[in-house]
């Protein structure tokens, strides 16, 4: 299948056309389609048309491709972890999860947007500074906690919690709790390096949009519910209660 273009509306970038924007001409993805009315999906590929829009410089287009590229590298690992049930170091599990959490892919997309945002803002994010690595942490804990057992099937699946068991050789309520305590520690860490940050060169705007990344984490998963999954139980009456029956003041 070829894409001649697909439209996206971003409360960054406005209408922007994935085909201009994200990957380079030639670049195939895989991909997985739904039906029209909600059916079995089917496999695909998108063949994305040549990027050349002129308010974006190549280099950052590199970089967003760079990034999708790596995402997909990291996805690829981990089901080839779970699948075989070979886990690594939780280390390692943690490393690959950093990119998992999508925080690079998303940001070096989002960052064009910003009026203010320049190359080396990028450059910065891509340097792995400890709130982008802090932020990105949260998220993970927080949905590990809230869908190991979902994911598990019945202990059919390794999840990253057996990773934890294993590899520390603790109970499953030892690894739950050393997540709890994770994600305090990720916290501390984002408000800490946010005093610090503001106080250097580092972009203000970003910063901002990593902490909101860590709040969006926080409710989405409030309570340690999964609200990504089922969103029926929690985000989606915040989603209506915001934008289809707000209260008007």
């Amino acid at each position: 299948m070829v894409a001649n273009s697909v439209q996206i509306d971003n409360p960054f970038l406005g209408s922007v056309s994935m085909g201009s924007f994200l990957p380079m001409q030639g670049d195939t993805f895989p991909m997985a389609f739904m039906g029209s009315k909600g059916g079995a999906t089917t496999s695909g590929s998108v063949v994305f048309p040549p990027a050349s829009p002129s308010n974006i410089p190549i280099s950052v287009l590199q970089d967003v491709r760079t990034e999708v590229k790596q995402l997909a590298r990291a996805y690829n690992q981990e089901q080839i972890w779970i699948m075989e049930k070979q886990m690594p170091s939780f280390e390692e599990y943690m490393k690959n999860s950093v990119i998992t959490s999508c925080i690079y892919m998303m940001f070096t997309a989002l960052i064009p947007g910003i009026k203010s945002a320049t190359k080396e803002d990028i450059d910065w994010l891509l340097s792995e500074p400890k709130i982008v690595i802090s932020t990105a942490m949260i998220g993970r804990h927080l949905q590990d906690l809230s869908s190991h057992e979902r994911e598990n099937r019945e202990g059919k699946l390794l999840t990253v919690v057996d990773c934890y068991m294993k590899d520390r050789n603790v109970s499953k309520q030892e690894a739950l709790a050393k997540f709890v305590e994770l994600v305090e520690e990720g916290w501390k860490n984002v408000n800490t390096e946010w005093v610090m940050q503001t106080n250097r060169s580092a972009p203000k705007e970003i910063l901002k949009l990593l902490q909101n990344y860590a709040r969006v984490a926080d409710d989405t998963y409030k309570n340690y519910f999964d609200g990504y999954t089922s969103p029926e139980n929690g985000v989606a009456t915040q989603i209506v209660a915001l934008f289809v029956d707000p209260i008007i003041i």
